[in-house]
């Protein structure tokens, strides 16, 4: 077994633990700095925005538990950092996991509604605190980003799901080999006691006979 195939099977036995390393991603990578649009530097982020990217971090930790939960709180951290910055904040990151999240673990059109949602919601915001026009860059880009989780999140249920049905179906070849192993353990014991059986009453009845000269020779 590989070291990967270990990791992997680590990762599913403790998911928590994975999703807890992804959000101290996250919230590392977030304080660097904002890219200025004029100039493309970085700009240092407010503490509220900090402190909101660490709600939304925190909130990723039971995305597993509680995805919908998860996506509503991230996304609703995403527009108020959005508002405070006039631009693109970190949290939003937080919010296209929880998307990809969602499309994972519920049904397809509830990933949908959250993919289409998140966009509208993050972009609303922009427009408003910074009066750019609904379609512009940022637009095109969140609907793009957003649109993105989701297929990665279907591709990735699809992909399980395929997994799962593999495990299956060689569970139930395995389960149906040793019923048939069993049956002719069985049905091998039955001959050999079908046989037993047609000795045993071969020599009883050679016994009788014997016995039945024997008395007649005895009284001559």
């Amino acid at each position: 077994m590989s070291w990967w195939t270990r990791a992997q099977q680590w990762r599913e036995a403790h998911p928590q633990v994975s999703d807890a390393v992804l959000a101290a991603l996250i919230l590392l990578l977030g304080p660097t700095g904002q890219p200025n649009p004029e100039n493309g530097q970085a700009t240092p982020l407010t503490p509220p925005v900090v402190l909101l990217l660490v709600v939304a971090c925190a909130a990723l930790v039971v995305r597993r538990r509680a995805p919908v939960v998860v996506w509503l709180v991230t996304l609703t951290t995403a527009a108020a950092s959005v508002a405070l910055l006039e631009g693109p904040a970190p949290a939003i990151v937080a919010t296209m996991v929880a998307v990809y999240t969602i499309a994972t673990l519920r049904r397809p059109c509830t990933a949908v509604l959250a993919a289409i949602a998140t966009p509208l919601v993050l972009i609303g915001t922009y427009v408003t605190v910074s009066s750019m026009p609904w379609l512009n860059e940022a637009t095109y880009t969140l609907a793009a980003v957003s649109a993105m989780a989701c297929a990665i999140g279907f591709a990735v249920k699809g992909n399980r799901a395929v997994l799962a049905a593999a495990e299956e179906r060689a569970r139930v070849a395995e389960q149906t080999r040793d019923e048939e192993a069993q049956r002719r353990v069985t049905e091998e014991r039955l001959r050999i006691a079908r046989e037993l059986h047609d000795v045993v009453a071969h020599h009883i009845a050679v016994i009788n006979v014997q016995s039945g000269v024997a008395r007649h020779l005895i009284e001559s």
